[in-house]
């Protein structure tokens, strides 16, 4: 009978990928070499030598496993069956091949009719005499192409079911990634609003340590002015008097000071003097016989938003409040020598909310404040002072909204696009920003109210562009839009008949036409200070809010220059 070579060979398939396979499967059989041939079809041969058999590592097949088949075929049939290397045949005839008998199909040897059993199932066969003629060139083309198409279908199938698998994998990738960045983006919420309490905490933990230190120095320092004193009662050989207790909450005025009380007799006093509305100290120093009423001189002269006439002063430790009669008094007089620390505030000219503590209820005195409702949209904290927008209704801190418009350390890009002239959260246009102690929300009559008040105060102080113009043509970059106040020497308002779109086109046409510039310096002129953009901020006042800021604000010293 016909050996697994030969019947491979017969399929049609080369000689040199025959030897290949059989050593390669270890000649296990004709249906793993088949497949070693299907499976690795287009591959190079190599050398038979450097081949290694794939099944080396497996224990050997019982020996005599097709002499054990043909015998049971024998015992069933009676029939004297020929091994699988061509034995001798029965007292019929030769057997030729063996038949399965549930089926009708016959096999050349047993390894195929044992494969064939393994497949189907069957489990009858016999021998036969009949020869199975070998193939023709036809049909062993025939063979191989039906073998290669099926190998070829259940790599489709199986490319088809990793596909499918590759797909499924996906999808559980995907929804673990969504799930994950979900869990991230509520962790960083989480975050920031445990770091927003943490700041807060810690602004009251730092505000509650501050006071105690000020407490203990001050405790200190009538600890030692008392030692002080008793040591000079001492000395002098009289009776020391315990001096009286301030009031309620440790708060005096200074017209209830003891009258003759001894002050320092430095000839001059140091002040410090803090405004309410922030910033940085007035620092300055005056002869101790000048009076409070010269320090708010000097105050108004140096903040224009201060009029000398409603500020008020104050100090803090001892706790003092001046009021209009003190302002005759002299600082010794006012035991502010040699150096005191004096608080300033508008008084009446402040557009902020003034509410007398002992008019409120106790109701209202238990209600939160409005502040602690709001929630700055830049630094996440109740604002103490609100920089209410025009365009919109989102709440920011006077402090946040102001970083944000300024002009200072931005990308030009962002100046020429007017974005910081913008809200951070929805993008609205806003041309200025309104102060407030309080929130109230767009298109309302309690912001329409703030705004006129906001108004109101800035035409009260001088416009410094209108003042460095000269008198026979007064110059304002904002022309009839400007909220300051514009006023000639002899005391009569000045009125502009063009705003700040016309001013700024009129400016820029007497800069082309001076000719002044070449085409560079023009172009940077414009791209950086004077570019008339949809949403051009015309009067803001963000840079320094107490005035001294606009978007053009450095251009104050050479504008009137080159205008006129």
């Amino acid at each position: 009978m016909a050996s697994d070579r030969d019947q491979l060979i017969s399929m049609g398939f080369a000689p040199e990928r025959v030897d290949w396979a059989l050593k390669a499967t270890n000649n296990a059989g004709l249906q793993p070499a088949m497949d070693h041939i299907l499976e690795n079809d287009g591959k190079p041969v190599p050398e038979l030598s450097n081949v290694t058999s794939a099944s080396a590592n497996a224990p050997p097949p019982q020996a005599g496993e097709d002499d054990e088949d043909l015998d049971a075929l024998r015992a069933q049939y009676g029939g004297a069956a020929a091994d699988s290397s061509g034995g001798n045949p029965s007292a019929g005839g030769v057997a030729q091949s063996i038949k399965c008998s549930q089926c009708g199909k016959t096999f050349r040897d047993t390894a195929l009719a044992n494969f064939h059993a393994e497949k189907s199932g069957h489990d009858q066969f016999e021998e036969s005499t009949e020869e199975i003629k070998p193939l023709t060139e036809e049909e062993k083309k025939q063979k191989l192409a039906e073998l290669r198409q099926r190998m070829e279908e259940k790599r489709a199938a199986k490319a088809q079911e990793d596909a499918k698998e590759a797909r499924a994998n996906e999808l559980i990738r995907r929804k673990g990634g969504q799930d994950i960045g979900a869990i991230k983006e509520e962790l960083q919420l989480k975050e920031a609003e445990k770091e927003a309490r943490q700041r807060k905490q810690d602004k009251i933990d730092d505000a509650k340590a501050k006071a105690a230190v000020r407490a203990q120095i001050e405790a200190d320092k009538k600890a030692r002015a008392e030692k002080a004193a008793k040591e000079k009662a001492l000395r002098e050989g009289r009776e020391y008097q315990q001096p009286p207790i301030s009031g309620v909450g440790g708060t005096t005025t200074a017209s209830a000071a003891a009258p003759g009380a001894k002050s320092s007799e430095s000839p001059t006093t140091r002040l410090q003097i803090r405004l309410a509305s922030g910033g940085a100290p007035l620092i300055t120093t005056m002869a101790s016989d000048s009076t409070l009423h010269e320090v708010a001189l000097f105050v108004e002269s140096q903040n224009p938003a201060i009029s000398a006439q409603t500020v008020t002063f104050s100090t803090t430790f001892p706790r003092k409040v001046f009021n209009r009669s003190d302002f005759t008094r002299t600082l010794k007089e006012l035991d502010l020598v040699p150096s005191a620390v004096l608080m300033a505030a508008r008084g009446a000219s402040c557009w902020y909310l003034h509410a007398e503590p002992a008019s409120a209820s106790k109701e209202a005195n238990n209600k939160p404040r409005e502040s602690e409702d709001h929630v700055c949209s830049i630094c996440f904290d109740a604002p103490t002072e609100f920089g209410l927008l025009a365009g919109c209704s989102h709440v920011f801190c006077l402090k946040c909204i102001m970083d944000w418009r300024s002009s200072k350390n931005k990308d030009t890009d962002v100046v020429i696009s007017n974005t910081n002239k913008t809200c951070p959260v929805c993008r609205a246009p806003s041309k200025f920003i309104t102060p407030s102690s309080r929130f109230s929300p767009k298109d309302s009559p309690e912001r329409a109210r703030c705004v006129e008040g906001y108004k109101a105060t800035l035409g009260r102080i001088p416009c410094r562009y209108f003042a460095k113009s000269p008198p026979e043509e007064r110059f304002c970059p904002y022309g009839k839009d400007c909220f300051y106040q514009h006023q000639n020497n002899d005391g009569t308002p000045y009125t502009f008949t063009l705003g700040a779109d016309e001013m700024m086109e009129r400016h820029k046409s007497k800069l082309i036409a001076s000719r002044a510039f070449n085409s560079t310096a023009l172009f940077d002129l414009m791209a950086h200070h004077l570019y008339e953009g949809p949403h051009f901020d015309h009067y803001d006042s963000d840079d320094e809010y107490d005035y001294h800021g606009s978007d053009i604000s450095e251009l104050a010293e050479w504008m009137p220059a080159l205008v006129f």
